[in-house]
């Protein structure tokens, strides 16, 4: 297979491929990719023996999606504001986030796709079979590169921004810890593979935090 020239195409709606491999054109590989809601390990009472496991099966929300961001303000903050809202920026300082991440995952949302092409202009679908898999070529590197600046974008937009800026209209403060900060210049580069750019996120974070 030429990996410089990867062709992206959707499953069929029966999850039945039909494809036939061009007559005299050597070895092909076929890669199978899907988008599936995941988050990072966290800690859940769904489980058959009641016990309070730690899994990344019931994910938390798109972090890279403002509308999940607004539908967590509705539903948690906001129901605090309506219960002590006027003890908001006296009694009530702020509100904290732990681990915000994307640990064991691979960052992805319905528009990315669309995002990285207004961002960095071409398309990225040619790329994903070798981002998430096999020998990787210079220009693929590249597309890589974009990507994770991309996902970190729009990670500080979509969901630590918009945190901020409603505790800030509300004379609170954003509190969170990330994950890993310790490890953001190690070999493994960890704190950078769960959450981007640690200062686009912090940009964003009226208060850093760590536990």
């Amino acid at each position: 297979m030429d990996r410089q020239a990867a062709t992206v195409v959707p499953l069929p709606t029966d999850g039945r491929l039909r494809w036939t491999a061009p007559a005299d054109s050597g070895a092909w590989e076929l890669t199978f990719i899907r988008h599936a809601y995941r988050s990072s390990p966290t800690r859940n009472d769904n489980g058959d023996d009641g016990g309070a496991t730690k899994d990344g099966y019931y994910s938390l929300i798109d972090y890279l999606d403002p509308v999940a961001t607004d539908t967590y303000l509705r539903i948690i903050y906001e129901a605090y504001e309506k219960a002590v809202g006027d003890e908001f920026g006296k009694t009530v300082l702020g509100f904290r986030g732990d681990e915000t991440d994307f640990t064991g995952v691979s960052p992805w949302t319905p528009k990315l796709l669309e995002t990285f092409q207004a961002v960095k202009g071409y398309d990225f679908k040619p790329y994903i079979p070798l981002i998430f898999g096999g020998q990787m070529t210079p220009e693929a590197q590249r597309a890589k590169a974009d990507y994770w600046d991309v996902w970190s974008g729009m990670f500080r937009d979509n969901f630590y921004k918009r945190m901020e800026d409603w505790c800030t209209a509300r004379k609170m403060e954003f509190m969170v810890h990330l994950n890993h900060e310790e490890l953001m210049m190690s070999s493994g580069g960890d704190m950078i593979k769960n959450e981007g750019s640690f200062w686009r996120d912090m940009r964003y974070v009226g208060v850093p935090g760590v536990d």
